[in-house]
């Protein structure tokens, strides 16, 4: 694979492995991949304890008596329509 960077960027990787943190342009790419990984993963493990939360609060609200019954889809529809 071969990337193209603006320079800028290429001075960024320069002084990653100047730093000594990276050996190499690869190892840095590689990395910051896997850091993306591992974000976009912890995203979607908070938005799905988020839904599972909200869903929660959902179904005690209905327990508790706190939600609106309708019957059919007409029904449905007319009450959505006047949120």
């Amino acid at each position: 694979m071969h990337v193209r960077l603006t320079p800028e960027l290429k001075a960024v990787v320069n002084k990653q492995i100047k730093s000594g943190r990276y050996a190499t342009a690869s190892e840095l790419v590689r990395d910051l991949i896997r850091q993306h990984g591992t974000a976009e993963s912890q995203a979607e493990q908070r938005e799905l304890e988020q839904l599972r939360d909200d869903l929660r609060t959902a179904i005690n609200d209905l327990d508790a008596g706190r939600g609106k019954s309708v019957r059919g889809t007409k029904q449905l529809a007319a009450y959505l329509r006047s949120l």
